[in-house]
C-alpha cells in the first residue's frame, strides 16, 4: 500500500506535534512526529491486513484508509 499524506493530514500531524512539544520537553515535537510517521509507513507495508488502516469494511473495500 502506498502511503500519501494529504495536506490536511500533514497540518493535523503538525498541530499534534506542536501540542506534544508544549506538554513535554523541547524537541519532543520532532521525535513524536518522526515516530508517528514511521509507524504509519510500517503499518502501510503489511500485506496481510484484510482492511488496511480502516475499521469500516465498505470504506476499506474502496481503498480508503481512515
Amino acid at each position: 500500500m502506498n502511503v500519501i499524506f494529504k495536506p490536511k493530514a500533514e497540518e493535523t500531524i503538525q498541530n499534534i506535534a506542536e501540542f506534544v512539544d508544549d506538554m513535554n520537553v523541547a524537541g519532543a515535537e520532532g521525535r513524536w512526529a518522526e515516530k508517528f510517521i514511521e509507524h504509519v509507513y510500517k503499518v502501510g507495508e503489511l500485506e496481510s491486513l484484510k482492511f488496511p488502516l480502516c475499521n469500516n469494511e465498505s470504506l476499506a473495500k474502496e481503498g480508503i484508509a481512515a
